[in-house]
C-alpha cells in the first residue's frame, strides 16, 4: 500500500476533469505533505477482538505497546498510516456527541490507495473473506480502479488505485 489517504466527504471532478464517485479533496495526507498528526484516525467498534481478527486477515497488524482491553493500535502502513480501533464506551468517554451507529449512518468514508488493482481486488478479496461485505461493484475509470468494503461494524472503506500518469 502506497503513502496515501483520503478521507471522503463528497464526490468531486478528478483533476483530469472527469466526473468520478470517489474522486475527493486529499484532506488528511498523501506522502509527506502534511504533518504527522493527520496520519491516524480512530473508530469505535462494538466487538474489539472481532475487530482486530478482522484487520489482521486483511493483513494489518497491531502494536501491543499502545493497545490495552478498550484500544488497540492498528498498524496500516507501518511508520504512516495507523488507526485506533477502540471499545464504543472508550470513544464515548472521548467525545461529547453520541457514536454514530455505522450500520446505520456514515459520517465518513476512509480511502487507502493502493499500489496496482491487484492489490485492490486482493484487499476486497480478503474482507469479504474475514466477514465485511461490499457496498457497490468494483469501479474502473481508466485512470483509477477502485471498490469498498464495509468492515464488521459497518465503517466504510475505499481502496483506490490510481494511474501514475493521472
Amino acid at each position: 500500500m502506497t503513502l496515501a489517504a483520503y478521507a471522503v466527504a463528497a464526490p468531486l471532478m478528478s483533476a483530469s476533469g472527469r466526473a468520478c464517485r470517489w474522486t475527493t479533496p486529499r484532506i488528511c495526507w498523501r506522502g509527506s505533505t502534511v504533518g504527522e498528526n493527520c496520519r491516524r484516525g480512530a473508530t469505535a467498534t462494538h466487538d474489539l477482538d472481532k475487530s482486530k481478527a478482522f484487520f489482521s486477515a486483511l493483513g494489518f497488524s497491531f502494536n501491543p505497546q499502545f493497545s490495552n482491553e478498550s484500544a488497540a493500535f492498528m498498524v496500516i502502513v507501518d511508520g504512516s498510516i495507523h488507526a485506533m480501533l477502540m471499545t464504543e464506551a472508550f470513544f464515548k468517554s472521548l467525545i461529547d456527541k453520541p457514536v454514530v451507529q455505522a450500520k446505520e449512518a456514515n459520517e465518513v468514508i476512509i480511502c487507502l490507495s493502493c499500489e496496482s488493482r491487484e492489490e485492490v481486488d486482493s484487499l476486497i478479496a480478503k474482507a469479504v473473506a474475514a466477514g465485511g461485505r461490499t457496498p457497490h461493484p468494483p469501479e474502473d475509470h481508466g485512470f483509477m480502479y477502485d471498490q469498498g468494503f464495509e468492515d464488521l461494524d459497518g465503517h466504510l472503506w475505499n481502496l483506490v488505485w490510481t494511474a501514475p500518469q493521472a
